[in-house]
């Protein structure tokens, strides 16, 4: 047949022929070309194959990287949280800390308040004094306290009287029994 020879597509015979009509009938196939059409489909049909099992194993990366990704953020995210609960159950601890704190001055500031109103009662009137009696009773009781050194106590010529008693001697007070050690030889001239 023609359509057997080696010549090349086109110098053959189209595929189809054509009727009086015009309808165009195709040509049927001689035995090279189904062969060729078998060849062809079935080396489209291995690529298609090979194609489809490379979609599949990439799927199969894709989904196991995919996992992967998951768990990594998934183990990122807990540790986030879990960082975030330990500072957050410091910062309750230290705020239950600071409030107590606050309490207790609040409470000391309130207990002092109170103390200075209850000396200022009883400075001010409610026990019959006024503040000005209150600073001349500390002035003479600080004076009665302080040891006198008025004419009295000096004779005439500005010597000292012995009038003194061993109480108010201030002076002889840490002589007063034998010493504990010793005492070192003086090196005065």
């Amino acid at each position: 047949a023609e359509s057997d020879s080696d010549a090349p597509p086109d110098e053959r015979a189209p595929a189809f022929f054509v009727n009086e009509d015009g309808t165009k009938v195709p040509r049927p196939r001689t035995r090279k070309e189904r062969m060729g059409m078998a060849y062809r489909e079935a080396e489209s049909s291995r690529f298609e194959l090979r194609i489809g099992m490379a979609a599949m194993i990439d799927s199969d990366g894709f989904k196991n990287a995919r996992i992967d990704n998951l768990r990594t953020t998934l183990g990122d995210s807990l540790r986030q949280v879990q960082e975030v609960r330990w500072a957050n159950k410091v910062l309750i601890e230290e705020n239950a800390e600071g409030v107590s704190r606050v309490q207790r001055a609040e409470a000391l500031a309130q207990q002092a308040k109170a103390r200075a109103q209850w000396l200022e009662e009883k400075v001010s009137g409610k026990m019959g004094h006024t503040l000005q009696d209150a600073d001349a009773t500390w002035t003479t009781a600080s004076e009665q306290s302080r040891p006198s050194t008025s004419a009295s106590h000096f004779g005439t010529g500005g010597t000292f009287r012995a009038s003194l008693t061993s109480a108010e001697d201030l002076t002889s007070a840490p002589l007063r029994g034998p010493p504990f050690a010793p005492l070192a030889p003086s090196t005065a001239g």
